[in-house]
């Protein structure tokens, strides 16, 4: 396992993520070079690993333009912070908008 995630360690057919099983993906979405824990340090270097799934991208543009394997969603869309926040990401967004139009008065 890579030293540099120390919360990522796969069980089989299994990603386990923050104590959290995932399915492992065989298709890899584009941009992405394989999950962390199955690269080496080097490999991984400068690359953009997704926390939620274990998945190394080649770049930051690579991630971003992907579609989760967890959500479903790319990381951009709020449906997909959603989805890792039980519904949080949009309560504290909509909380931040509000108290900018309280102080536009």
């Amino acid at each position: 396992m890579s030293t540099l995630l120390g919360k990522l360690r796969t069980a089989g057919a299994n990603v386990i993520v923050n104590g959290r099983a995932h399915k492992r993906v065989e298709n890899l979405p584009l941009g992405c070079i394989g999950y962390a824990d199955d690269l080496t340090d080097d490999e991984i270097s400068g690359k953009h690993i997704d926390g939620a799934t274990g998945l190394v991208y080649e770049t930051d543009d690579d991630y971003l333009k992907a579609r989760s394997p967890l959500t479903g969603f790319k990381p951009t869309q709020i449906e997909h912070q959603d989805a890792l926040t039980n519904g949080r990401a949009s309560l504290i967004a909509n909380a931040a908008l509000a108290r900018g139009n309280e102080r536009k008065g």
